[in-house]
């Protein structure tokens, strides 16, 4: 993967940038909140939420502690197999510690309710926090792994994009062992299914031979994993036909990146380089019996300013 090891500085500085992006999303939330429930229910909210840092506190903190310092430590070693096997035995431990504190609460939501915290209404509250718990968890068991071995960017992009409503992220990889691929792809698939986000994996660099990549994703053959079908690379450097892409890909295309080029590659004015736009625009993006008509727009040195070079008009 297209991954680099941050160093402590850098790691550190981009956690920082990303938790004040976190705190203020959730301010801006919590203040739409307040005005969609109302005063009452954001007072019970208040009132179940130091039941839920218990819960945490209970059964994930020191589970996910134990992962951000035992994973680099295998990771030092060259040992990636420590730390799957880190991962793993946090993961069981952690539903062995639910497992009995959360029927605790479950059973016992009405007198955690009414004598502890000292309002009856939060009882349906209580008995969510247990789920709401689990999820939590198991995510920052593998958030901390990825903190842990220095590997910030992919779950803090997961976690950015969530919290700004985006739905996709983008990734690339240059490696061309699809095995490889597939072992450090799982863990962000695993990140994005739980955040609701999905991953697009560029058909760019040893991807762009869309054989390959139509093989990673049939691996995981996952609603929250598909293709961004960039055409600059497989058609000019793959020298890969769009029918093929398409026939390769079909239903995995969520996203095209049009860029256009020479024929070694060099960047050029959509229109103006080798890329087979006429193709790739009356054979797959429109009726096969409405194509368009694409005309060269006629703006000499304008070009630049109005961000074109080439006019479409259906027929």
């Amino acid at each position: 993967m297209s991954e680099k090891m941050l160093s402590a500085g850098k790691g550190a500085l981009f956690l920082t940038a990303l938790s004040a992006i976190s705190q203020v999303l959730g301010f801006f939330y919590r203040v739409a909140l307040s005005r969609m429930v109302g005063a009452e229910v954001m007072g019970l909210y208040q009132l179940v939420m130091p039941v839920y840092s218990v819960l945490l506190s209970l059964t994930a903190v020191g589970l996910t502690a134990a992962v951000s310092n035992l994973t680099p430590q295998y990771l030092a070693f060259h040992n990636p197999a420590g730390v799957r096997q880190t991962v793993s035995t946090c993961l069981r431990a952690f539903f062995l510690l639910l497992l009995p504190i959360g029927l605790v609460v479950i059973l016992g939501y009405d007198p955690i309710s009414v004598y502890i915290l000292g309002d009856a209404r939060t009882r349906l509250g209580v008995v969510l926090l247990v789920p709401c718990v689990l999820l939590t968890g198991v995510e920052n068991l593998h958030k901390h792994c990825f903190y842990g071995i220095g590997r910030v960017r992919p779950p803090a992009a997961v976690e950015t994009a969530a919290n700004l409503l985006v739905p996709c992220v983008a990734v690339h990889t240059v490696c061309e062992d699809e095995k490889a691929v597939i072992e450090k792809l799982a863990p962000f698939v695993a990140e994005a299914e739980k955040k609701k986000i999905t991953l697009l994996l560029e058909s760019t660099g040893a991807m762009a031979n869309t054989k390959k990549l139509v093989e990673v994703l049939d691996y995981f053959a996952c609603d929250h994993l598909a293709a961004c079908w960039n055409a600059h690379s497989t058609c000019l450097m793959q020298r890969e036909a769009p029918e093929q892409t398409i026939t390769n890909l079909g239903a995995y295309v969520r996203h095209v990146r049009l860029t256009d080029g020479g024929e070694l590659g060099d960047p050029e004015l959509v229109g103006e380089g080798a890329l087979p736009l006429r193709e790739l625009i009356r054979d797959r993006c429109f009726d096969p019996e409405h194509p368009p008509k694409l005309v060269r727009a006629a703006l000499g040195n304008d070009a630049g300013v109005v961000g074109a070079a080439m006019l479409c008009k259906t027929l």
